[in-house]
């Protein structure tokens, strides 16, 4: 072969070379901002878990403060529980928006769960407002005995208990998730370096 015909050669190697690793470089970096995007995705539920988590505890005691202290306290009690369906409501948004972006199957599986377990959070919530309304009325009555076990019986045992397990479970999947996905995001990014590096290796050794 003539060295022209060599250098031609040569000059179309390395042109494929860098198309390879421009390719490359294109698809790490598409497939790096999904993962990114999904870490901050992560992020906001892990926060909404832990803001919701904080908002169901101070509920229950306004439940509590209501019923030692009577209607003086039914505006704390409206905003505490105000609090609760606004954090509901937004990680059921961020569930459903997050779900959007998912093309597993897999994923969104999963997703479905979650949407699952903030529907058995609602229908808590709505059972403990019915319960509320009652334990407020049978006080009012004089049935304070019957408030109280109504109390312990639907506020502590079903509001309180249950729904602190499914906030519980939700946070913990969340932070799970977000780990996951923070360390599928860093693989990934090794992974682009250590192809480039072959490219480019591969681009000198002709």
């Amino acid at each position: 072969m003539s060295i022209g015909r060599r250098i031609l050669a040569l000059q179309a190697v390395v042109g494929l070379a860098l198309v390879l690793i421009a390719g490359l470089a294109y698809l790490g970096v598409a497939a790096i901002s999904a993962k990114l995007e999904r870490v901050q995705w992560s992020h906001r539920q892990v926060a909404a878990a832990l803001q919701l988590a904080q908002a169901s505890n101070d509920y229950s005691e306004q439940v509590a403060e209501i019923l030692l202290l009577g209607e003086s306290e039914r505006a704390d009690l409206d905003d505490a529980r105000g609090s609760v369906a606004r954090l509901v409501n937004e990680s059921y948004d961020l569930v459903l928006r997050e779900t959007q972006h998912l093309s597993s199957a897999t994923e969104r599986s999963a997703q479905q769960e979650e949407i699952a377990r903030i529907e058995q959070m609602q229908a808590i919530l709505q059972d403990g407002d019915r319960a509320v309304e009652r334990m407020l009325l049978l006080d009012g009555e004089g049935r304070r005995e019957e408030a109280i076990a109504l109390f312990r019986t639907q506020i502590e045992d079903r509001l309180d208990a249950d729904l602190g397990q499914l906030v519980d479970a939700a946070l913990a999947d969340e932070r799970a998730e977000a780990v996951q996905v923070n360390e599928e995001a860093a693989l990934l990014a090794r992974r682009l370096v250590w192809l480039t590096v072959a490219a480019l290796l591969a681009t000198l050794a002709v």
